[in-house]
């Protein structure tokens, strides 16, 4: 069994007035960026792979539905590989 990773992103994000947080894409260290069509939930997680709990973002890009995942404490966002 392969062990869970995690690829730090940049993420475009829009705040509401009440100050939740929206990501609207997500670009990938070589320059590649992925509109995100919707979100469909949000929740805290258990870490995986470390002590933080990140806040999962449950996104559709296009067709194809990922998790993007925020780092409150690092202010960072990642998405997980292996």
């Amino acid at each position: 069994m392969s062990a869970i990773g995690k690829i730090y992103v940049a993420v475009t994000v829009r705040f509401s007035e009440e100050g939740k947080m929206q990501p609207l894409s997500l670009t990938w260290s070589d320059g590649r960026e992925y509109e995100i069509a919707r979100v469909v939930g949000v929740r805290t997680v258990p870490p995986r792979s470390d002590a933080f709990y990140p806040v999962r973002y449950d996104c559709v890009f296009g067709e194809v539905r990922r998790y993007l995942y925020f780092e409150p404490e690092t202010s960072r966002w990642f998405v997980e590989i292996g």
